[in-house]
């Protein structure tokens, strides 16, 4: 579609009326990736991209003022984390400029393509990613690369990982980062369809990488499944000071890189002393929505990212990291050491991507309200999804 600017004009206007009717806050454009060969993308898409976004985002401008609205449709986009995408699909500059939020997919640096375990979204890199010439594959890299290319601290949203990536372990007694597994994998036939992923396994790759009993994806578990092995007695659980990353593993050889309460809160107090714009979960339901496997409540990981960003009363005393209470937290940049302490803040112009506050429970009506008594006005927004498809051998 990006490529014939004769559908440009139809897309956007059923676009807008799509978004009107269904009451989203704006669209998000999730094109995976642009400039990718591979996936059979133009070399000029980048560009093309560019042209597509201006235009939309002039639409949404004209929209706005023809139905006497104060606030424009949102317009964002999820993009690569690779530079070696990023140099290929984007017009950095431009591209940043055009859109309200950037939110890069800070996840899937490792997976079942690997040959050894890897973190599914590490903070900070570590040292085998260094033997391994993949220093590259650490949200602390992807974000300043993002940065130091042109786009706007302010505007970039830092990505969340709902989920782990699992692998089978070679020999249980070697349980590190690092550690060889039973068989790489390949990449296989990826669907996107809207916030729901589909991943259809290479036959060569059954039954080497865990699976979740709820969302059956052989090398992926959702949150609320580990949740779910994590209270099995055979499972264990360890803390990555390196990459400030989480991991477990089973004595019957199966290994998880996740994203762990503790790991997000970290992120979070991270995102917001690099002044990003937010943050973005992927995705929703692979949070224990029911509240039954994490003991916990119900959206334990949300809640836990909504009150270490919004919460104005929120305080270190308040938080607990894990299973312990700290009251300051050590931060690393790429340029320094610096030591922060999480204390009281108003930040309105920091947001969560995806969870409407009026529109689901994740955020109870006590979160809603401060000491005085009034409604704060957190910046929740609902995107609609827009991906595209690509179907390869």
């Amino acid at each position: 579609m990006s490529s014939n600017e004769d559908h440009h004009a139809k897309f956007i206007n059923q676009t807008i009326a799509f978004l009107q009717e269904w009451q989203f806050d704006g669209l998000d454009l999730d094109w995976e990736f642009p400039g990718s060969r591979d996936r059979g993308a133009s070399t000029d898409s980048k560009i093309k991209f560019n042209i597509l976004i201006r235009e939309l985002r002039q639409a949404f401008e004209d929209d706005a003022i023809r139905i006497n609205k104060t606030n424009r449709l949102l317009l964002t986009a999820a993009v690569a984390a690779d530079p070696k995408k990023i140099d290929q699909g984007y017009v950095i500059e431009e591209f940043c400029n055009g859109l309200d939020y950037v939110n890069v997919m800070t996840y899937d640096y490792h997976g079942k393509w690997d040959l050894v375990t890897g973190i599914n979204s590490p903070l900070y890199r570590s040292h085998t990613e260094l033997e391994n010439h993949e220093d590259w594959k650490n949200t602390n890299s992807s974000i300043y690369y993002w940065i130091n290319n042109g786009c706007v601290a302010s505007k970039i949203n830092l990505g969340l990982a709902l989920y782990g990536r699992s692998f089978t372990l070679t020999h249980t007694h070697n349980t590190s980062i690092g550690a060889s597994i039973v068989e790489g994998g390949g990449e296989g036939i990826h669907i996107y369809i809207l916030t729901l992923r589909i991943l259809f396994i290479n036959k060569d790759n059954l039954k080497l990488f865990l699976a979740g009993p709820y969302t059956k994806e052989e090398g992926i578990l959702a949150y609320f499944e580990i949740c779910q092995k994590l209270r099995a007695h055979n499972w264990t659980t360890e803390w990555d000071v390196e990459s400030q990353s989480q991991y477990a593993y089973s004595d019957t050889g199966q290994w998880v890189g996740y994203d762990s309460l503790k790991s997000a809160t970290l992120k979070v107090i991270w995102s917001k002393s690099m002044g990003l714009g937010g943050v973005m979960l992927w995705t929703l339901d692979y949070d224990d929505y029911t509240g039954l496997f994490c003991n916990r409540g119900e959206f334990p990981f949300t809640r836990r990212v909504h009150e270490t960003m919004f919460d104005s009363i929120l305080t270190t005393s308040t938080i607990s990291i894990a299973n312990e209470s700290h009251t300051t937290t050590s931060i690393r940049t790429s340029n320094s050491s610096i030591f922060l302490k999480l204390n009281r803040t108003n930040r309105p112009n920091f947001f969560l991507v995806v969870a409407p506050s009026h529109r689901t429970k994740i955020v109870s009506d006590s979160r809603m309200v401060n000491h005085a008594g009034d409604h704060l006005k957190y910046k929740f927004f609902l995107l609609f999804f827009l991906s595209v498809f690509h179907f390869f051998k």
